[in-house]
C-alpha cells in the first residue's frame, strides 16, 4: 500500500501541478506541494511509529511472559521455603526433645554423682577411723619405744654425770696447778723487778744473780710440773678410755666365762641342764604360744587390712569406672554439643544462603520493578506521544476536511463561473475543460483523501484499542506490582519472623550452652572433688601400705627371731640325741652289769661252801644290786625325761611346721602386697594419663567454646547488619512505592 500510495501521490502531485499550473499561481502550487510533502512525511512517520509500537508491544508481551515465569519460579521457591520451614520446625521439635532428654540424662548423672559423693564420704569416714585406730596402735608402740629410750637416756645421763664428776675433779686440779703457776709467775716478776732495782744499784750483784738463778730454776720446775700434770691429765684421759675399754673387755670376758661355766656346768650336770633346758623349752613354748597368738592377732589385722584394702581397691575401681562413665557422658555431651554446633553452623549457613537468595530475589524483584516502572513510564510517554500524534492527525484530518470543503466551495464557484461563462469563447471552453479535469482530479484527490482519512481513522481506532490494551496492561501490571509488593511484604514479614525465630533459637541454644557450661563446670567441680578424694584415698592407701610394710618388716624380723629360735631348738635336739646316745650307753652298761650279776650268782652257787667268800660276794652283790637299782632309777628318770623331751620336740616340730607355714603365708602375702603395689602403681599411672587426657579435652572444649562464642558473635553481627540492610531496603521500597502512588 505504501508503494501504491507513493505512486498515487506522485500522480496526484503531477496532476495538481498541471491543474495549479493551469488554474492557480505557482506560489500556491508550491505551497500545496510543500504541505503534501509534509503530510506524506508525517504519515510515514506515523506508520513507522505504529510499527515501532507493534514491536514494543511484542516486547512487552515477552517481558510480561518472562515476569510471569519469574513469578511462577518465585511461587515455587516460596513453596520450597515453606517446606523447608516445616522441616526446620520439625528439626526444632527434635532438638527440643533432644535437649529435654539431655537435661534428664544430666540430672541422672548429677544424682549418680551425688550418690558417689555420699559413698566416697562414707569411705573417707571409714578410712579415717581405720587410720585413727592405726595411729592409736602406733602411738602405743611409740610410747613403749619412748619409755625404752627414756630408760636408756637415764642410764646415759648417769654415765654422763659420773664422767662430768671426773672431769670436774680433773679441772679443779688443773685450776690449782694454774693458780700455782700464776703465783710462781708473779713471784718471778717481783724477783725481776728486784733484780732490776739491784742492777741499778751496784751493790748486791751476786745476790741478784743467785736470785735470778733461783727464779729460773723455780720456773723450770713449775713448767716441768705443769707438763707433768698435763701428761697426767692425758694419761688419766687415756686411762679412763682404757678403763672403759677394759671394762667392756672384762664384761665380754665375764660373759664368755659365764657362758663357758654354763657349758661346763651343763657338761658336768647333765640332769640339771636337762631340767633347765626343759624349763627353758617350756618357757620358749609359752613364749612361742604367745608369739603364735601375736601372729594370729597380726594375721587377723592383716586380713582386716587386706579386706579393707580390697574394699578400698574395689571402691577405687568403682570410682574409676564411674569416672570413666562420667568421661563417656562428658564426651557424649561434647559430641552432642559439637553436633549442635555443626547443626547451628549448617543452619546459619542455610539461613545465610537463604538470606542471600532472598536478598538476590529482592534485588531481582526490585530490578524487575524498576524495569516495569521504566516500561510503564516509557509506555506512558509513548501513549502521550501517540495521543499527541493522534491529536495532530485529527488536526490534520480536520485541516484536510476544511481544505476539502474549501476546494468543494471553489469547485462550486468555478462551476457557477463556468455556467455563467458558457457562452464565452473557445478559450473559455478550453478553460472549462481544464477546470472540469481539475475538478475530476480534485474529486479523485478528495476520494483518495477520504480513503486515507478512513484508513487514518481505522489506524486511530487501532491505536485507541492498543492504548486501551496498554492501559489495561498497565492496570494489570499495576495489579501485579501491587501483588508483588504484597508478596514482598509477606516475604519480608516471613523473613523477619524467620529471623526472630532464628534469634529465639539462638537465645535458646545460648541458654542450653550456658546450661551445658554450668553442667560442665559442675562436672568439673565434681571431678576435682573426686580427684581430691582419690588423692586422699591414695595417700591413705600409701600410708596403709607403708604401715603394712612396716608390719611386714616387723613380721620378717619376728620370723628371723623364730628361725633363730628354731636353730636353737635344733641345737637342743642335737643335745637330746647326745642324751639318747648316753642312755644307750647306760643301757649297755646295765646289760653288762646284769650279765655280771648273773655270772656272780652262778659263782655263788658254785662256791656255796666258802662262807667268807659268800659274804663278800653277797656284799658285792648287794652293792651291785644297789648300783643296778640306782642305774635303773636313773634310766627310768632319763626315759621319762626323754619321753617328755620327745613330746616337747614333737610339739616344737609341729610349732616349727606351723611357723614355716606362716612364713610361707607371709611370703605369699608379701608377693600379693608387691602385686597389689604394682597394680596400684599401674592404676595410678593410668589415672594420671586419664586426668591429663581430661585436661586436654577441657582445654579443647574451652577453645571450642571460645571459637563458638566468636562465631556466634560474628553471626549475630552479620544477622544484625543483614536486618539493618533489609530494613533500610524495605524503607526505601516503601518510600519509592509512596512516591509512585503519589
Amino acid at each position: 500500500p505504501f508503494v501504491g500510495f507513493s505512486f498515487i501521490k506522485a500522480l496526484g502531485i503531477l496532476r495538481s501541478e498541471s491543474v495549479f499550473s493551469s488554474v492557480d499561481s505557482p506560489v500556491k502550487v508550491s505551497s500545496m506541494e510543500k504541505k503534501l510533502l509534509l503530510k506524506s512525511k508525517e504519515l510515514q512517520d506515523a506508520q513507522d511509529k505504529c510499527h515501532k509500537m507493534e514491536q514494543e508491544m511484542t516486547r512487552l508481551h515477552r517481558r510480561v511472559s518472562e515476569v510471569e515465569a519469574v513469578l511462577s519460579q518465585k511461587e515455587v521457591e516460596l513453596k520450597a521455603s515453606e517446606t523447608q520451614r516445616s522441616l526446620l520446625e520439625q528439626d526444632l521439635a527434635t532438638y527440643i526433645t533432644e535437649c529435654s532428654s539431655l537435661k534428664r540424662s544430666l540430672e541422672q548423672a548429677r544424682m549418680e554423682v551425688s550418690q558417689e559423693d555420699d559413698k566416697a564420704l562414707q569411705l573417707l569416714h571409714d578410712i579415717r577411723e581405720q587410720s585413727r585406730k592405726l595411729q592409736e596402735i602406733k602411738e602405743q608402740e611409740y610410747q613403749a619405744q619412748v619409755e625404752e629410750m627414756r630408760l636408756m637416756m637415764n642410764q646415759l645421763e648417769e654415765d654422763l654425770i659420773s664422767a662430768r664428776r671426773r672431769s670436774d675433779l680433773y679441772e679443779s686440779e688443773l685450776r690449782e696447778s694454774r693458780l700455782a703457776a700464776e703465783e710462781f709467775k708473779r713471784k718471778a716478776t717481783e724477783c725481776h723487778n728486784k733484780l732490776q732495782k739491784l742492777q741499778v744499784k751496784d751493790q748486791g750483784k751476786n745476790e741478784a744473780g743467785e736470785l735470778y738463778c733461783k727464779l729460773e730454776k723455780i720456773n723450770t720446775e713449775q713448767q716441768a710440773k705443769i707438763q707433768e700434770l698435763q701428761e697426767k691429765l692425758t694419761k688419766a684421759v687415756k686411762a679412763s678410755s682404757e678403763a672403759t675399754e677394759l671394762l667392756q673387755n672384762i664384761r665380754q670376758a665375764k660373759e664368755r666365762a659365764e657362758k663357758e661355766l654354763e657349758k661346763l656346768q651343763n657338761r658336768e650336770d647333765s640332769n640339771e641342764s636337762m631340767k633347765k633346758k626343759l624349763l627353758e623349752a617350756e618357757e620358749r613354748r609359752h613364749s612361742l604360744e604367745n608369739q603364735v597368738k601375736r601372729l594370729e592377732t597380726v594375721e587377723r589385722r592383716e586380713n582386716r587390712l587386706k579386706e579393707d584394702i580390697q574394699t578400698k581397691s574395689q571402691q577405687i575401681q568403682q570410682m574409676a569406672e564411674k569416672i570413666l562413665e562420667l568421661e563417656e557422658k562428658h564426651r557424649e555431651a561434647q559430641i552432642a554439643a559439637q553436633h549442635l554446633e555443626l547443626q547451628l553452623k549448617q543452619k546459619e549457613q542455610f539461613y545465610e544462603e537463604k538470606l542471600k537468595v532472598l536478598e538476590n530475589q529482592m534485588k531481582k524483584d526490585l530490578a524487575d520493578k524498576e524495569a516495569l516502572e521504566n516500561m510503564l513510564r516509557r509506555h506512558e510517554e509513548e501513549a502521550r506521544e501517540k495521543c499527541k500524534v493522534l491529536a495532530e492527525q485529527k488536526a490534520m484530518i480536520n485541516a484536510m476536511d476544511s481544505k476539502i470543503r474549501s476546494l468543494e466551495q471553489r469547485i462550486v464557484e468555478l462551476s457557477e463561473a463556468n455556467k455563467l461563462a458558457a457562452n464565452s469563447s473557445l478559450f473559455t471552453q478550453r478553460n472549462m475543460k481544464a477546470q472540469e479535469e481539475m475538478i475530476s482530479e480534485l474529486r479523485q484527490q478528495k476520494f483518495y483523501l477520504e480513503t486515507q482519512a478512513g484508513k487514518l481513522e481505522a489506524q486511530n481506532r487501532k491505536l485507541e484499542e492498543q492504548l486501551e490494551k496498554m492501559s489495561h496492561q498497565d492496570h494489570t501490571d499495576k495489579n501485579r506490582l501491587l501483588e508483588l509488593e504484597t508478596r514482598l511484604r509477606e516475604v519480608s514479614l516471613e523473613h523477619e519472623e524467620q529471623k526472630l525465630e532464628l534469634k529465639r533459637q539462638l537465645t535458646e541454644l545460648q541458654l542450653t550452652l550456658q546450661e551445658r557450661e554450668s553442667q560442665i563446670t559442675g562436672l568439673q567441680a565434681a571431678r576435682t572433688a573426686l580427684e581430691n578424694q582419690l588423692r586422699e584415698a591414695k595417700t591413705e592407701l600409701e600410708e596403709t601400705t607403708a604401715e603394712a610394710e612396716e608390719e611386714i618388716q616387723a613380721l620378717t624380723a619376728h620370723r628371723d627371731e623364730i628361725q633363730r629360735k628354731f636353730e636353737a631348738l635344733r641345737n637342743s635336739c642335737t643335745v637330746i640325741t647326745d642324751l639318747e646316745e648316753q642312755l644307750n650307753q647306760l643301757s649297755e652298761d646295765n646289760a653288762e652289769l646284769n650279765n655280771q650279776n648273773f655270772f656272780l650268782s652262778k659263782q655263788l652257787d658254785e662256791a656255796s661252801g666258802a662262807n667268807d667268800e659268800v659274804v663278800q660276794l653277797r656284799s658285792e652283790v648287794d652293792h651291785l644290786r644297789r648300783e643296778i637299782t640306782e642305774r635303773e632309777m636313773q634310766l627310768t628318770s632319763q626315759k621319762q625325761t626323754m619321753e617328755a623331751l620327745k613330746t616337747t620336740c614333737t610339739m616344737l616340730e609341729e610349732q616349727v611346721m606351723d611357723l614355716e607355714a606362716l612364713n610361707d603365708e607371709l611370703l605369699e602375702k608379701e608377693r600379693q602386697w608387691e602385686a597389689w603395689r604394682s597394680v596400684l602403681g599401674d592404676e595410678k599411672s593410668q589415672f594420671e594419663c586419664r586426668v591429663r587426657e581430661l585436661q586436654r579435652m577441657l582445654d579443647t572444649e574451652k577453645q571450642s567454646r571460645v571459637r563458638a562464642d566468636q562465631r556466634i558473635t560474628e553471626s549475630r553481627q552479620v544477622v544484625e547488619l543483614a536486618v539493618k540492610e533489609h530494613k533500610a531496603e524495605i524503607l526505601a521500597l516503601q518510600q519509592a512505592l509512596k512516591e509512585q502512588k503519589l
